[in-house]
């Protein structure tokens, strides 16, 4: 019998479009856009660990599917998740989010200590701003990077 196997945990991070503030991630809404999220990725056999979010952007943290490519599941979320706040959330008829993302790999060793980052974004993000974030991660990973495009 053959197999195909895999365990790849996937930590996400994209911003709204200009990195405005989305009224779902200022609003009480924002747990039930997480809840939303997670359903989206369980639907797509991409098992949630956690998804939470801050002002602008969103940390989608999951086990990805063997049978699926990142950008596909990145985009899903996206789309079904835009259609959503612009649906339920009052004055988002033109809510968008960037073009882009950034993926990481986690090891099953740092899942825990990468989940409670996740959950405690307001706490963090009372001492270091989005950009600082984004940029301090893509380092770590030695991602080679635009910063500019983190503002569209």
């Amino acid at each position: 019998m053959v197999q195909s196997l895999g365990r790849v945990f996937v930590h996400v991070v994209f911003a709204t479009k200009l990195r405005r503030p989305s009224p779902a991630l200022l609003m009480p809404t924002i747990a039930e856009l997480n809840e939303y999220m997670a359903g989206i990725l369980d639907n797509l056999g991409c098992p949630p660990v956690w998804v939470n979010g801050y002002l602008e952007h969103m940390h989608p943290f999951f086990v990805l599917s063997r049978t699926l490519a990142i950008s596909r599941v990145v985009g899903e979320l996206k789309t079904a998740s835009t259609k959503w706040v612009r649906e339920r959330v009052p004055g988002s008829s033109d809510f968008e989010w960037q073009r882009g993302y950034a993926a990481f790999s986690v090891s099953p060793g740092r899942v825990e200590r990468t989940r409670k980052y996740i959950e405690g974004q307001e706490a963090h993000h009372r001492r270091k701003a989005f950009l600082n974030e984004i940029r301090g991660m893509l380092l770590k990973a030695g991602a080679e990077f635009d910063e500019r495009l983190w503002s569209e």
